[in-house]
């Protein structure tokens, strides 16, 4: 029997509305003052659609939730920075209990090791699972907006009445009449791990299970990716609701079993054929750029240890993959580029991703 402590809407702790569009009303309110009505009234729905739009796909308990943002743009062949960064259990258990550790020491180590990122002009960073504490979450922020990158990170608990939440963020730059500015998404953890599950329990806290499951697509720069937390990435059913629908997947990890999570992400490039993404704790390893070719060169990046905070690159090729994706076996069983397509691979979405649709 189910234990009701548990479950929850998500619209009993966020309003009905999505909150992008609460947060855009602020923004209106904001700035109304700053320019004629006429003029507000006019240009505001265009500056709405250059800071996001949004479309559900519902399939049963789940929904599909497809963000646009920056999308008239193209960058086809991104470098993206991977973190090879220790995430400390202890930090961990701090931000569960809600007194997280945001000393001076931490935060420079943290403004150290953006600076050296920046040095690297990637076009999307991502970090493992618990990286950041919200309190200095604004500096990921900055960094996006600033140097218009693309940045995906876990956030450490936010535990509100007695629920430990698990986030994923993803802020997603962009750029309107020369204004640089980023829209910022938060997805709950669909799937707690067994031993987090434990470690919330363990803390006298509850674990929120949401009554139904939320994915993205985000379209940015004409790239179509989604983000999974690693125990979220086991659920076959879930994985497979992207099929054909996107070019590169993140998986945001911390996580010790790296064998079993290695064999999920060489399977996955091949069934969604896309690129994926993998990036975990440095002591734990497997942190990599992945992609749906051979074993011998599946992984473009493939990290593990180390002491100092480094991001490494690697570049992918979408415009390469969608081309060979939207050909029939007889016009690439010669071509050695890339795996053949799984069956049932729906090429309709392949040229849709092509004309940005």
């Amino acid at each position: 029997m189910k234990n009701k402590d548990d479950y929850f809407d998500i619209a009993d702790y966020f309003e009905d509305e999505h909150f992008l569009d609460n947060v855009f009303k602020r923004f209106r309110k904001a700035n109304e003052n700053h320019m004629s009505s006429d003029k507000f009234e006019n240009s505001i729905d265009y500056f709405k659609d250059k800071f996001y739009k949004i479309k559900d796909k519902k399939h049963d308990d789940e929904v599909l939730r497809v963000i646009s943002i920056n999308s008239d743009e193209r960058n086809l062949k991104p470098k993206i920075g991977v973190a090879n960064t220790f995430v400390d259990e202890k930090n961990i258990v701090q931000g569960l209990r809600n007194t997280p550790n945001i000393s001076n020491v931490r935060y420079q180590n943290l403004v150290r090791f953006l600076k050296e990122t920046r040095k690297n002009k990637a076009d999307i960073i991502a970090f493992p699972e618990f990286f950041i504490p919200v309190e200095i979450f604004s500096s990921l922020v900055r960094y996006a907006e600033k140097n218009q990158t693309l940045v995906i990170s876990g956030l450490e608990h936010i535990t509100v009445n007695k629920y430990s939440f698990n986030f994923v963020a993803t802020i997603l730059p962009f750029e309107i009449d020369g204004y640089k500015d980023a829209t910022i998404v938060f997805r709950l953890k669909n799937h707690y791990a067994p031993v987090e599950e434990e470690l919330i329990r363990g803390n006298h806290y509850l674990v929120p299970k949401p009554t139904r499951d939320i994915y993205h697509i985000f379209k940015w720069k004409n790239i179509y990716f989604s983000v999974f937390y690693c125990f979220e990435l086991a659920n076959i059913a879930h994985r497979s609701l992207l099929k054909s629908k996107i070019d590169l997947l993140f998986a945001i990890e911390y996580n010790q079993d790296t064998n079993y999570f290695s064999n999920l992400v060489e399977s996955i490039t091949r069934d969604l054929h896309c690129y994926v993404v993998q990036v975990n704790s440095s002591h734990y390893g497997d942190t990599r750029i992945s992609q749906p070719t051979n074993s011998y060169n599946i992984d473009i990046v493939k990290l593990k240890g180390g002491e100092n905070n480094v991001t490494v690159l690697g570049t992918i090729e979408i415009d390469k993959l969608r081309e060979f994706q939207r050909k029939k076996y007889n016009l690439t069983k010669t071509d050695k580029s890339y795996k053949p397509l799984p069956p049932a691979f729906d090429v309709s979405e392949v040229i849709n991703r092509i004309k940005n649709k």
